[in-house]
């Protein structure tokens, strides 16, 4: 065998070693996902936390019982970030939607790419998209490329490209958003000075750009 099939070989194997580790780290994803937000909304973690440092933000008031607080007091006593706590919140909320499917995902991965419908108002089509993906996996529960394979063929179907173009950019500043605002209410919650020095720095750069691009005020 020449060492490019050798390279070759071991790289398969490297594969074939993460994609055990996806499959081992989705296992139950879904029971637990059910775990996380039955402890959220029991709010009992509520009386276990200080109080916000602050109560409002300008003018916006710091609701205590806030999934950002929850993941903050979850990661003291498991070793689970935040953005995992998010991830298996969302899955629990998409899994809903399928409730009565007759093929029942396999874990939070395979619901990921569904977010889509969820940041664009579709969300009465998850099922569909389900239904579509379970016919793409031939019987089988599908995986993420197969409903990714079912989501593509379904804007196809049904969204003309325009559209398409369109709500993929809004699509992607809705996540760039989100994100932001995750971000910035993790910060809030861990160091609320630190956040108003940061908010002060975005605003002036802020202003900064629209002096550069309408000028100055009056």
């Amino acid at each position: 065998m020449s060492d490019r099939d050798t390279i070759l070989t071991r790289l398969r194997q490297f594969a074939e070693q993460q994609a055990a580790a996806v499959e081992a780290a989705d296992h139950d994803s879904l029971a637990r996902a059910a775990d996380i937000v039955e402890l959220y909304e029991d709010k009992s973690w509520v009386g276990e936390m200080d109080p916000p440092k602050q109560r409002a933000v300008r003018g916006r008031p710091v609701d205590p019982e806030s999934f950002s607080r929850f993941t903050k007091w979850l990661a003291e006593r498991v070793p689970i970030q935040g953005r995992t706590a998010y991830q298996l919140k969302a899955a629990h909320e998409r899994a809903n939607y399928l409730r009565g499917a007759q093929v029942n995902p396999s874990g939070e991965f395979s619901l990921r790419p569904l977010g889509w419908f969820e940041k664009n108002d579709y969300t009465d089509k998850i099922p569909e998209v389900w239904e579509l993906a379970c016919a793409l996996a031939l019987g089988g529960t599908p995986d993420q490329p197969t409903v990714r394979k079912a989501i593509t063929q379904w804007k196809n179907d049904h969204l003309p490209k325009s559209d398409r173009k369109t709500r993929q950019k809004t699509a992607g500043r809705r996540a760039r958003i989100a994100k932001w605002r995750e971000d910035a209410l993790n910060l809030l919650h861990e160091d609320p000075a630190e956040f108003a020095r940061a908010l002060k720095a975005v605003e002036q750069a802020v202003e900064a750009e629209l002096d550069s691009v309408l000028g100055p005020a009056a």
